[in-house]
């Protein structure tokens, strides 16, 4: 029976073989490469040694980048391809040229789409597992490159950046190899293939799908081609293979341990002995440690040898505290020659103690954001300049630390979060979110890859090679295994294979949950209540940071302060990473006028596609600052000021650096009476990390209940660093200092007086100075307001419940209710009420009242019906006081129903092009997004107030507003009022014009006709915009306006 069981044994064992050796290396999940170099940090070759320190491939001489314009041809799919283009003698003189490195679809071949989760290629049911054949466009590209004849007797590599999705390399007619992953270089030795002193063909054949594509379903655009740099560098014979240089702490955080594992190779046939000299050198390149070594390396061996050495005293890395030194690697060879490498060194050690997450012994809070690699022109090719941007975004924004959603980035991104210090998160690219993902309970173990050992080599190959490259990079401190890709064995293997080969960094897998192969409890979109009662729990053992959370879709991040406000009550939580940094929309133009497509665009319409789920970035493709970018930038900042209830003019601040004293920093100060500064000054100010300390403010102004006072207190850079000037804002707070009750007092009315005529359609009242105020009783409001010879409207005063969708309401069902309220109002009664006559004979009077009573039935349920009373007085001096009354009616006093807005819209005339206020600002602001918009008086043109979301949807908000003007350049101004706030927004295009004629909203503002005349809404209130997610979690119930009896007054006041 044994015998037996061994010939069935062998017999699957040889029919699977056969099975195998029948597919191709791009449709099999065991093949992740062939004759590829096995994966090794980024370092370069130098023969001169002052070169190496400065680091960089552009200062090494036996380099070759072979970015540029390439040879191209492309077919739908492999059956169409060109099967022997590789060949030297093949004509490719009538290809397009396209430029390397790029992403076909944006360069006129292929379709760019955007998806979310599903496979494009096979989104119903994607098992069993297949490469798609019909739809599986390929790209030959080719290149001819003259190799200098120095290179001869010299290793000859060829780099490939980053390649999607997989690829096979010719060399002058000869095949290379292959090697499959999107997001990951790939190295042959092509030694053997080139002609050195002579031209070169380099062919490659690139598949848009292959089986790891199964690997990579993640949300963002879909795009093939080479995306990343491509060159050609030279060895010597014997050679640096690799190195791991780990800089460690001792246990008590003082000293470095410096321990390096490195890897020689000699590719000649004959052994050799070479020196090995190390220096590590600090800032000033001076050397603070070096040791030699002799090794003996037989021919054709590699050979890897060990070393450590305690560094005293050393300065340690932190993202706050950069410190770097430059460890230096010569490899001298028997003839003297002797070539140089060179990487940065950072002393930190990275554990979890206590359920908390530390570096160098301290908690720290990951203030973070998830960010994708993409450019609006050049897709997921992204130049260096606009790395460098990011990061020095990062460091203004208070952002700290990265998740390099969902793949790694271009290791020059690394460097620059080294060099200034931001934490990464470096994830693995692996997302198999097509096929269900563990924690939404739609995972299938016995179909799913995460479970399959058939899938396990190509899940662990991608995580070794992530951890190869990027192991001598102090910025990362933890590996995250991948993205919504289920969980199974091939993860807990992947657990131990990292935690084997790293135990200077933790491993992180939000797929795990709590289960033990992750060090890090990382869930997506974690709502409050749930984190704090993880918080609360006696089994939380791990810290929890969200890898994902603040959804910035479109017009959001609302709610943040509350989630900061209960990380920093409980030590188990320490942040999170937004999600995410930077919108993916792509350069497109309209009639010349450029915009931003994304999901359904370039013609994509009626495809696949998830539409603006990509625009959701705190910046916008050019990395200007969307609106949310401020509020994020305030709640992530780490010195506060508060109250302390000790005393007029002391205050708390708490530092919530881990490494840094606020006398880093110039303490400013401001005091504000109605807005303006009064008395200002700098404090000497010293605050340890991770402390709390009083303040006190020494203004001199005695605080009276006739004014309003507000204590400005900012933190700025006392020195300049690398990424900010000095002076720069590192932190600020306001804090009210009193709340008194405003009164509002009208203009001199003696011997002012007014009159007015009624009829079937209007009540037509005039006064002093041209005043003349006419009321439509078919439109039920004000309708013309003429002071001095100028008409501030242009429409009628109308009553406005509803607001346009922000992306996150979209799923509320209950917004669009409100959508035609206007159209469907029932204008009451509409009547007029002199008083206080001045002379009854000629109907003179100081004042009149005209009362508007509407009724708005939006829908057959009770509480859809609304009652809205107006009450005007006119006052002689042709001010108005303004009293609404919001009344369902239903109404008992207990609805827990909401509604979008409450308040009125008018059409404003085009010539009041300067707004004033008094109120928060300078940006766009919401109920549950204003901790960033101070109170104070700003000004700026009415054409800057709207903020232009690349999906159109409500902006442009302020809140808390005490008043507002809006001014001519002639003089004329209409002040509104009160009582005692109010909110304003004005837009150029009325709500209608966000929708295209068959009721679908428009896609982009370039679409929206902008009007001559702009429209103010003056609200009561309106509800906040969300932001723990865009798919169903609503709006805080503290943030909405619920659907009750609301009363409130605003006052409309002529000026010249």
């Amino acid at each position: 029976m044994k015998v037996i069981r061994i010939l069935i044994y062998i017999a699957l064992s040889i029919v699977c073989t056969a099975l195998s050796a029948q597919q191709k290396e791009y449709e099999n999940p065991r093949v992740t490469g062939v004759n590829r170099e096995s994966g090794r940090a980024t370092f370069w070759y130098y023969s001169d040694r002052t070169e190496a320190l400065k680091g960089g491939y552009e200062n090494t001489p036996d380099n070759i980048l072979l970015n540029g314009k390439w040879k191209f041809h492309f077919c739908e799919k492999p059956a169409e391809r060109l099967v022997d283009f590789y060949q030297t003698g093949f004509d490719v003189s009538q290809w397009d040229d396209i430029d390397v490195p790029g992403s076909w679809p944006l360069q006129g071949y292929d379709k760019p789409l955007y998806m979310n989760h599903p496979y494009e290629f096979n989104y119903i049911d994607p098992y069993p597992y297949r490469v798609p054949t019909e739809w599986n466009p390929v790209g030959a590209f080719r290149r001819v490159v003259h190799i200098p004849v120095a290179w001869e007797g010299k290793r000859v590599v060829l780099h490939l950046g980053a390649v999607k999705s997989a690829f096979y390399v010719w060399v002058n007619g000869q095949k290379v190899g292959y090697s499959q992953d999107s997001k990951m270089q790939a190295e042959f030795d092509i030694t053997s293939y080139i002609q050195p002193g002579r031209e070169n063909v380099i062919a490659i054949e690139v598949y848009r799908f292959s089986i790891g594509s199964y690997l990579e379903c993640q949300d963002f655009w879909r795009l093939a081609g080479i995306k990343r740099d491509v060159w050609l560098y030279a060895t010597s014979p014997v050679f640096l293979k690799d190195f791991f240089a780990i800089g460690d702490l001792d246990e008590q955080y003082k000293n470095g341990e410096l321990e390096l594992n490195y890897t020689l190779k000699n590719t000649q046939k004959r052994k050799t002995s070479v020196n090995v000299s190390f220096s590590l050198l600090n800032k000033e390149n001076k050397e603070i440690w070096t040791e030699q070594q002799k090794i003996v390396l037989p021919g054709l061996k590699e050979q890897t040898m060990n070393l450590k050495q305690v560094i005293e005293g050393c300065s340690h890395w932190t993202a706050e505290t950069p410190n770097l030194y430059t460890l230096l690697i010569g490899v001298e060879e028997a003839n003297g020659n002797t070539t140089y490498s060179s990487c940065k060194v950072g002393f930190r050690k990275v554990e979890v103690a206590n359920a908390q997450l530390l570096v160098n012994g301290v908690p720290v809070y990951i203030k973070g954001a998830n960010r994708h690699e993409h450019h609006p022109k050049y897709g997921h090719y992204i130049p260096r300049e606009t790395m460098e941007k990011d990061v020095r975004l990062m460091k203004q924004f208070n952002i700290n630390a990265i998740r390099t959603c969902h793949y790694p980035c271009d290791p020059y991104f690394y460097e620059l979060c080294d060099k200034y210090g931001i934490y990464v998160v470096d994830e693995a690219n692996i997302e198999s979110h097509g096929l269900g993902a563990a924690l939404q309970n739609v995972i299938d173990p016995q179909k799913h890859i995460a479970c399959d050992p058939e899938w396990t080599d190509i899940h662990l190959d991608r995580m070794n090679r992530m951890f190869q490259r990027d192991k001598n990079h102090p910025s990362v401190i933890i590996w995250s295994m991948g993205n919504e890709c289920g969980d199974g064995v091939n993860f807990v293997k992947g657990y131990k294979m990292l935690k084997a080969l790293d135990k200077s960094r933790l491993v992180q897998f939000e797929q795990a949950g709590t289960l033990p192969h992750t060090d890090i409890y990382c869930p997506m979109y974690m709502k409050g209540e749930m984190m704090k009662n993880y918080a609360l729990s006696p089994d939380a053992r791990i810290p929890l940071i969200q890898c994902e959370y603040a959804h910035a879709m479109g017009n959001s991040l609302g709610n943040f302060q509350d989630y900061w406000d209960l990380i920093e009550t409980y030590p188990v939580l320490q942040g999170g990473f937004i999600w995410d940094f930077v919108d993916q929309g792509m350069d497109a133009y309209h009639n010349g006028v450029h915009y931003y497509e994304y999901g359904g665009g370039f013609g994509q319409e009626k495809i696949r596609n998830d539409g603006a789920f990509c625009i959701n970035g705190l910046f916008s493709p050019d990395r200007k600052p969307n609106p949310h970018a401020y509020e994020a930038k305030k709640v992530l900042q780490s010195l506060r000021v508060r109250k302390s209830g000790l005393g007029e003019k002391v205050f708390k601040v708490t530092n919530t650096f881990s490494f840094t004293n606020a006398d880093k920093y110039q303490l400013t100060w401001s005091l504000l009476q109605d807005g303006q500064t009064v008395e200002n000054g700098t404090i000497p100010f010293a605050l340890a990390p991770h402390s709390a300390g009083l303040l006190t403010i020494p203004y001199q102004t005695a605080l009276s209940d006739c004014h309003e006072y507000f204590l400005n207190v900012e933190f700025k850079l006392k020195e300049a660093e690398d990424l900010l000037p000095k002076g720069w804002t590192i932190a600020y707070d306001q804090i009210a200092l009193n709340h008194p009750v405003r009164k509002i007092t009208v203009g001199n009315t003696l011997n002012k007086t007014l009159t007015y005529q009624e009829n079937d359609t209007i009540i037509d009242i005039k006064g002093e100075r041209g005043l003349n105020l006419i009321f439509d009783k078919r439109k039920g409001g004000l309708s013309s307001f003429r002071y001095e010879g100028f008409d501030y409207l242009k429409s009628s005063l109308v009553p406005d419940f509803w607001r346009v969708n922000t992306d996150n309401d979209d799923w509320d069902s209950e917004n669009n209710v409100w959508k035609n309220a206007i159209s469907k109002m029932q204008i009451l009664q509409v009547t007029v009420e002199p008083a206080t006559a001045v002379s009854k004979k000629e109907k003179k009077y100081e004042q009149i009242k005209v009362h508007v009573k509407t009724q708005f039935t939006v829908s057959e349920k009770p509480q859809h019906t609304i009652f809205f009373d107006t009450d005007y007085t006119v006052h002689a001096d042709g001010s108005i006081r303004v009293d609404n009354y919001f009344t369902p009616n239903y109404y008992n006093g207990e609805s827990n129903m909401s509604i979008p807005r409450i308040g009125q819209v008018v059409n404003m005339n085009s010539e009041l092009s300067l707004a004033q206020w008094y109120g928060r600002g300078p940006w766009e602001n919401y109920s549950d997004r204003k901790t960033s918009a101070l109170v104070g008086e700003y000004e700026m043109p009415v054409s800057e107030l709207p903020y232009n979301y690349i999906r159109p949807q409500e902006n442009g908000y302020r809140t808390d507003v005490r008043w507002l003007k809006l001014k001519s350049p002639d003089g004329h101004a209409l002040k509104i009022t009160g009582e005692p706030i109010f909110c304003f927004n004005i837009q150029f295009t009325g709500q209608d014009g966000y929708f295209t004629n068959d009721g679908a909203r428009m896609r982009s503002s370039v679409n929206m006709v902008k009007e001559q005349n702009y429209y103010l809404n003056i609200d009561y209130a309106q509800k906040g915009v969300g932001g723990d997610n865009s798919w169903g979690k609503p709006v805080h119930s503290e943030y909405l306006v619920l659907l009750r009896y609301h009363a409130y007054s605003f006052w409309l006041q002529p000026e010249l």
